[in-house]
This record gives structure tokens, C-alpha cells and sequence, in this order.
């Protein structure tokens, strides 16, 4: 019987150390006010989801999920550099040669029609970015030195925004 008061004292103690070991847990997350906002959110999403109270978890779980989340997240946040997050955003776009070239012609002849650049085009085909005019397409080097065929069709729209990017370039 006394053996049994001992466990039984004992296991009380543990327990008593255990919970005395959370509370200090808990007022030691609460006091990071990120970690704080993070378990907030956690409990917030549950109760919009409409978990039932007995499966929710309790705020020390949901600051302990937090830490967790920090210990595992922000070593690796710190070595993505400013290069590697400059590689996220994609490469920049590469100037056409055949926007480039009517940028050319448009800055000699401010006032030139589609029409006459066509015309303009093909007097000067085959050259070293317009290699060939026909009645549907332009056919060109792109910047990769690939031939590209563009639609005649779309030579106006090719004016227009070369000459929006000239008037940005003169303000």
C-alpha cells in the first residue's frame, strides 16, 4: 500500500513538473507577438472551418505549431539571397529586332503609316533582319537568331507600340 502512495506521489510530481514546464512554454511563445498573430490565425481558420470544439486545438498546440513553422522556415528564408529571389521574377524580355528596326525608321520618318513601312521593308529585304516580305508574313532574324515569321496584319499594332516606347523614352 505505501508502495502504491509512493507511484502514486511520484507520478503526482511528474505531473506537476510537466504542467509547470508548459506554462513557462506557453508564456515564453505568447510573449513573440508573430508567433503569437500565427497561432491566432491558426485557431481563427479552425473555427471558420467549424471544427468541433473537442478536435480544435488548444492555444499552447497552436504556438508550438508555430515555432515549429519558425525553426523549420527562417533558416531557409535566410538563404535565399538577392539573386536567387531576382531568378524568381523571370529574365527580362528581349528587345525584338524587328521592333528595334522600325524604332530606326520611325526616329528618320516620325510620321510613317504601316503601309509605307511595309513598302520600306520590302525595298530592304532581304537585309540582316528582314529577310522576306510577302502578302501575309514578315519573315525575320529574331533576336536568337532564329527566323520568325510575323503577320503583315500585325504591323500596325508593331507601329503603335514602338512609338508609345519612343514618346516614354523622349519624356
Amino acid at each position: 500500500m505505501a508502495d502504491e502512495q509512493q507511484e502514486l506521489l511520484d507520478e503526482q510530481e511528474r505531473l506537476n513538473r510537466f504542467w509547470a514546464f508548459q506554462k513557462k512554454e506557453l508564456e515564453r511563445r505568447i510573449q513573440h507577438p508573430e508567433l503569437a498573430d500565427y497561432a491566432f490565425k491558426i485557431l481563427a481558420d479552425e473555427q471558420k472551418r467549424q471544427v468541433p470544439v473537442s478536435n480544435m486545438k488548444s492555444l499552447e498546440s497552436a504556438l508550438a505549431d508555430g515555432e515549429e513553422a519558425a525553426r523549420i522556415l527562417l533558416p531557409m528564408s535566410r538563404r535565399i539571397n538577392a539573386q536567387e529571389i531576382g531568378a524568381l521574377g523571370g529574365r527580362a524580355r528581349r528587345p525584338d529586332p524587328l521592333n528595334e528596326l522600325i524604332g530606326s525608321i520611325v526616329q528618320k520618318w516620325p510620321g510613317i503609316t504601316h503601309l509605307e513601312l511595309l513598302e520600306v521593308f520590302k525595298a530592304q529585304a532581304p537585309d540582316n533582319v528582314v529577310v522576306d516580305v510577302s502578302v501575309q508574313f514578315i519573315s525575320y532574324v529574331d533576336a536568337r537568331g532564329k527566323l520568325t515569321d510575323t503577320p503583315v496584319s500585325g504591323l500596325k499594332d508593331r507601329l503603335s507600340r514602338v512609338r508609345k516606347q519612343l514618346a516614354k523614352k523622349a519624356h
